[in-house]
């Protein structure tokens, strides 16, 4: 009886649906052969890969979450000017968001602890 109850006010809008999907987005850390993001916050995101470590003297990238849809999270990263979109199975990047978006390699989400 209490199910058909909260599935009634989750209809009727009282409780959304979709706020509940967004609390249990599991999508803060997402790794890829070599490297990987991750974001405590849920605003700023790190990238950190052996190249970045080599060529920034250990320094991760920074990027800022611009958009969240059910298919991908979109970073921004305001000192290279590019874009990023990580999916479930790839990434794809695009400079000064004049470029198309381009495969930048295959990767994969990751729960991290809480």
């Amino acid at each position: 009886m209490r199910v058909v109850g909260f599935v009634t006010l989750c209809l009727l809008g009282v409780f959304p649906l979709s706020s509940l999907a967004q609390e249990k987005d599991y999508r803060k850390g997402w790794e890829y052969e070599g490297g990987f993001f991750y974001t405590k916050d849920g605003r700023t995101w790190i990238e950190l890969s052996c190249v970045i470590y080599n060529t920034y003297e250990g320094k991760p990238l920074e990027y800022k979450e611009v958009k969240r849809t059910e298919e991908y999270v979109e970073l921004y990263s305001e000192s290279r000017k590019e874009s990023v979109r990580l999916f479930a199975a790839e990434m794809e990047r695009r400079k000064d968001g004049k470029d198309k978006w381009s495969p930048s390699g295959k990767g994969r989400w990751r729960r991290l602890a809480e």
